[in-house]
């Protein structure tokens, strides 16, 4: 639909499509506006997943690693 945002997953392990508005926008990083304090943002395969869809999450470590 054109909208910005991110999939994350909610506590039920449900995928959902949260529209965000783009602060900042580096080469290494963005600074995003639009989430909970706290969210578990999918980083890597989002485009495999759909709203609403159960996934069961894997949390990678303090440096990006699985």
């Amino acid at each position: 639909e054109g909208k910005i945002g991110v999939k994350i997953v909610n506590d039920e392990a449900t995928v959902v499509f949260k529209p965000v508005e783009i602060l900042s926008d580096q080469s290494e990083f963005m600074w995003i506006d639009g989430l909970e304090d706290e969210a578990q943002i999918i980083t890597v395969g989002q485009e495999f997943v759909k709203d609403g869809q159960q996934v069961k999450p894997v949390i990678a470590n303090g440096n990006g690693a699985l």
